[in-house]
């Protein structure tokens, strides 16, 4: 998480974040999903914005990402206390079906300690020091100081990140 927040986080999120994890917390990057594999345009996490008075103040984030590496402990247990999540931003959860043309993406930094957040541990045969699982988010509230770069960069971010990752 920490190269996507020194990419393209503001002042306010370096401030806040790169602190805590310069200090020790542990951060996690959840783009893969089951369904999308090497094709990430078809994500189907999705963030609905949530506005008071006309004023966007968060989205509420759902996904199911698999492969997030420091994300789990152990199932249930997060090692990780902040993900950044890449999903598509849509007013209603059937609109991640729309032509891919139509897709607009975000990424946002989720804390793992948020009201709908869960994890679990994958095991692979003969490599026991990773920590790589499955994340599932169900409606996190995200307020939008949280999300990386403008609406509809997430992808592109999240692509960039890889490419400095790599």
């Amino acid at each position: 998480m920490a190269e996507p927040l020194k990419l393209i986080g503001d002042a306010d999120q370096k401030a806040r974040f790169l602190p805590r994890l310069a200090n020790g917390e542990i951060s996690g990057f959840a783009l893969t999903e089951q369904d999308a594999g090497c094709d990430i345009w078809n994500l189907k996490s999705y963030a609905i914005p949530i506005r008071e008075n006309g004023t966007l103040v968060g989205y509420r984030v759902t996904a199911d990402k698999l492969y997030t590496t420091n994300a789990p402990r152990d199932d249930h247990a997060f090692l990780a206390s902040l993900l950044v999540v890449i999903a598509q931003i849509v007013e209603a959860p059937h609109e991640v079906h729309h032509q891919k043309e139509e897709r607009r993406f975000g990424a946002f930094i989720v804390e793992t300690n948020s009201a709908g957040c869960r994890c679990a541990r994958l095991h692979f045969m003969g490599v026991r020091g990773i920590y790589n699982g499955e994340v599932h988010l169900r409606d996190v509230f995200v307020p939008v100081e949280n999300r990386l770069g403008e609406e509809g960069t997430g992808l592109r971010r999240a692509l960039e990140s890889l490419t400095v990752g790599r």
